[in-house]
């Protein structure tokens, strides 16, 4: 999505898209930080957990920055692409992506491994801080 964004001939288009791709990817994080306290159940159960939370999550980071500078992110990447894991979107009438199209491709990035080995620690992290407040 955001090489779409970046191809897009003016600056208004770029900075659309990449504001629809940063709004997707946010959303989660919005509504897991807006739940947390309504969950304060369940966190004070998990509170025991919070540290290995925040160390499986450093591990997944360490992994992934190991698998950047390896180049082991390519291979991963050229795999998926000839498995068929990539989701190509169609745009009938239009090269440029709707807004709609951007908050999805943001939405759907946090599935990738960069973005999902963050959700640990932030959940982690405001789990241990609602925890704490209480």
């Amino acid at each position: 999505m955001l090489t779409l964004a970046i191809s897009q001939s003016t600056i208004g288009q770029r900075m659309l898209l990449s504001s629809g791709h940063a709004m997707g990817l946010g959303l989660p994080f919005l509504a897991i930080g807006f739940f947390m306290d309504r969950s304060l159940p369940v966190i004070r159960q998990f509170r025991r957990y919070v540290r290995s939370m925040q160390i499986i999550s450093g591990m997944l980071l360490m992994i992934m920055g190991v698998f950047l500078v390896t180049n082991f992110i390519f291979v991963l990447s050229t795999w998926a692409q000839r498995a068929g894991f990539y989701m190509v979107i169609q745009m009938p009438n239009s090269a440029t992506p709707s807004y709609a199209v951007a908050v999805l491709g943001g939405l759907v990035s946090l599935l990738s491994l960069c973005v999902l080995a963050m959700v640990p620690a932030f959940v982690g992290n405001l789990g241990k801080r609602v925890a704490e407040s209480t």
